[in-house]
């Protein structure tokens, strides 16, 4: 009975591994194919792209407008220069 026992453990111990390695083994090609197109700028993937619905050199910023009697100022989206190439703030705000 003890044997019988020990031969249940083993085995399921060689599926559980055998199961980690399978999946280990899965995530390494999916985390590879990752890295790869990171990597390639051909694909439209590069860092120097930047959306073309943002404007570079600016980034997003807000001015305090009292509208009418009330107390508490509306917050209006507008946008701001910035020393990053990488920033960007959205076309169509204006300029705070």
């Amino acid at each position: 009975m003890k044997f019988k026992n020990v031969i249940y453990v083993l085995a399921i111990m060689f599926v559980a591994v055998y199961t980690y390695q399978r999946n280990s083994n899965q995530q390494n090609s999916f985390l590879l194919a990752n890295i790869e197109a990171l990597s390639n700028n051909n694909e439209g993937g590069g860092h120097d792209e930047i959306d073309e619905t943002l404007v570079p050199y600016k980034q997003l910023s807000s001015i305090d407008v009292f509208l009418g009697n009330n107390l508490f100022p509306t917050k209006i989206p507008c946008c701001i220069s910035h020393s990053s190439k990488y920033s960007g703030c959205a076309k169509g705000l204006t300029d705070c």
